[in-house]
């Protein structure tokens, strides 16, 4: 059996936070759960060891296969540590997955270190591609694979979603020091207790918004609320975690299911300080979610709006209601939860005026912060395609 170890290299900059690494830990007990017991984790984020003690720290976990994950921001760093591991450890295997190798598979296979890109939601592909090798099969009946063979890269196609995630195994919070992310700086800046804990309870936008990315498919699938809750029992008896930040990309498309999380919370005495870091779409919230938010625990939320031109709110495919949102921002910060919003400014073709009409709209609200971002038509997204096809025209 192979020792196979993850990492997440790290590039200090500004507005850099120690979020766990939530994608190599399920990827770990997805692994595990499937018969790859001996699995490693090094986090640089959280660890931060020079480019050598890294190298000698992975070495030390004497890996027969290497995988490397990272935002596109970190892409240089990626290379260079599969250049150094390489060079170290010519016959190791080395795999890379996430949203860079992802959106940029071709040029991260030609850059000569890796050996294969797992391509999206990575779990399925990642047993597959552990389990062809284990048996000396062939890559190409595992979908979510890309490779190169004879200088051209082969795509085995889509990769295939965990489909029953209540099935799936929690992430492997035992293979990350998980006190040392205590007190650290995570993607909500604003915290109550130390003690933190980084949650996804779904996966998957249905939304079609151009600028955003698109690991996990545009199929919602989410857990149970009994599912959440259980795990939230876990995490506060094994590991002392009092403050929860949920990740999904929409935790509240259901507002059913999301009103029993919280039901469920208050019935069996599950009490955490809770925030939504990642944006929840306030055109859909209601009086009686809120109303459970605030009586579970939850301090802080944010709201994405991104645009109050109607022309960009059209071609961003954001149909958001701004009446709507900006009653359901007052009736939260009314009911004492800290509202942030998200702004994007600088979209191909977008004008001062417009720029400013969106600045107005986050002045005039409730918000009790606000953060804009300057756009960044990423690889992989319609925006990317739109502004590619616009620079060519121009």
């Amino acid at each position: 059996m192979s020792n196979v170890t993850l990492v997440r290299p790290f590039r200090p900059y500004f507005g850099a936070h120690h979020t766990h690494p939530l994608g190599l830990m399920y990827l770990a007990s997805y692994a595990r759960a499937h018969g790859h017991n001996r699995v490693a984790i090094v986090d640089n984020r959280i660890e931060k060891l020079s480019d050598d003690a890294l190298l000698a720290r992975i070495l030390a976990t004497k890996p027969d296969i290497i995988g490397i994950t990272g935002m596109t921001s970190e892409a240089l760093l990626m290379a260079d540590l599969a250049r150094r591991l390489r060079r170290r450890l010519p016959h190791v295997r080395i795999v890379a997955g996430g949203s860079h190798a992802t959106a940029w598979t071709k040029q991260t296979l030609r850059q000569g270190s890796v050996d294969v890109v797992v391509r999206g939601e990575g779990e399925a592909a990642f047993v597959g591609l552990l389990d062809a090798w284990q048996r000396g099969g062939d890559l190409r009946g595992v979908p979510g694979l890309s490779f190169l063979e004879d200088g051209r890269v082969v795509d085995t196609g889509e990769p295939t979603p965990v489909p029953d995630l209540d099935a799936q195994p929690y992430p492997a919070w035992d293979l990350i020091p998980v006190e040392k992310y205590f007190g650290q700086r995570m993607a909500d800046q604003i915290r109550q207790h130390r003690e933190i804990m980084t949650v996804f309870t779904s996966r998957a936008c249905p939304y079609p918004c151009t600028y955003c990315h698109d690991m996990f498919g545009k199929t919602f699938r989410a857990r149970s609320a009994a599912g959440v809750v259980d795990e939230l029992r876990v995490l506060r008896r094994d590991y002392g975690i009092r403050e929860i930040h949920v990740a999904d990309d929409i935790f509240n498309i259901q507002i059913k299911r999301a009103k029993e999380i919280f039901h469920r919370c208050r019935e069996e005495g599950v009490q955490f300080v809770w925030s939504f870091p990642n944006g929840l779409r306030a055109d859909i919230m209601d009086d009686e979610l809120l109303d459970l938010m605030r009586d579970a625990g939850v301090r802080r939320v944010a709201y994405a709006v991104e645009t109050a031109s109607p022309r960009f709110r059209k071609a961003i495919r954001k149909h958001l209601d701004l009446a709507k949102v900006a009653d359901t921002v007052k009736k939260t910060a009314a009911r004492g939860i800290f509202v942030n919003g998200f702004f994007m400014l600088g979209f191909p073709g977008e004008t001062r005026d417009e720029m400013e009409q969106t600045i107005q709209y986050a002045r005039d609200s409730e918000f009790h912060t606000v953060s804009f971002h300057r756009v960044i038509p990423n690889r992989g997204t319609a925006l990317y395609n739109e502004s590619v096809a616009r620079r060519s025209i121009s």
